[in-house]
């Protein structure tokens, strides 16, 4: 009796996170379409060409010990390719800088 208790608790504790990474799962989708839209959307507002990002890479560079750096490639429809720089604070949200560069050109945000 023991150890069916046992196991069924141990089946109960197991069964939850299932659930719960499926919801997390929805929720990173749901902020990738978010960041998907806010790229298209400021890549326009510079004259640019982006209807819908079809891929976000990116890559963490250790800037200073205090600075971050993070630079993403954005490839919308038609292959067009555009670069998302942009250095954080780690002290303070309000000193991020953002720049989008297309052939050569970059705008800050």
């Amino acid at each position: 009796m023991r150890k069916m208790l046992l196991l069924s608790l141990l089946f109960a504790l197991l069964a939850v996170p299932a659930s719960a990474q499926t919801d997390t799962d929805r929720i990173r989708e749901k902020a990738r379409i978010q960041w998907d839209n806010f790229y298209a959307y400021t890549i326009q507002s510079f004259g640019w060409k982006c209807d819908q990002v079809r891929d976000v890479s990116s890559r963490y560079t250790p800037y200073t010990r205090a600075d971050n750096f993070v630079a993403e490639k954005i490839t919308c429809e038609n292959n067009l390719t555009y670069y998302l720089r942009y250095k954080m604070d780690g002290n303070s949200l309000n000193k991020e800088q953002l720049t989008f560069c297309h052939k050569g050109t970059c705008k800050k945000f």
